[in-house]
């Protein structure tokens, strides 16, 4: 019995790991995290920390709406963490004072948040497109 739930756990761990909006965070923390070392040191702690914590709440966030039944309330709660997160990205990459001046890296960064949003936004709509064809 237990090692079924655990088949079926992992297989789930393994769907969510393959989905655009994992992935596309996943690889967004790993630029962000290269990225530091291009900032100014005084940058470092307190923007890119708070944008790599913002990162891991993304895909938490995803992950729990992806497994649970109350899908809508953690994907709202996503769509909260993705907004702290891009306030953070247009701080790094303020056009009058960017932190990063790798030009390759920012648009990188800026790709990444487009399809992530896109892709919350595609979720969405799909989550509420089935609650109503169950209300229906």
């Amino acid at each position: 019995m237990a090692s079924g739930l655990i088949r079926s756990q992992l297989a789930m761990a393994s769907k969510i790991n393959k989905t655009s909006i994992y992935v596309d965070v996943q690889e967004l923390f790993i630029t962000l995290y290269d990225a530091q070392f291009e900032m100014p040191k005084r940058d470092r702690p307190i923007i890119v920390n708070r944008a790599l914590g913002h990162c891991e709440m993304v895909a938490a966030y995803f992950a729990l709406s992806y497994r649970t039944d109350d899908k809508i309330k953690y994907t709202k709660l996503l769509f909260a963490e993705f907004e702290a997160l891009k306030m953070n990205i247009r701080s790094i990459l303020r056009p009058d004072r960017p932190m990063i001046q790798n030009e390759s890296t920012c648009n990188k960064i800026r790709n990444y948040i487009a399809r992530i949003d896109e892709s919350v936004v595609k979720w969405y709509k799909s989550l509420e497109l089935k609650r109503q064809e169950e209300c229906s």
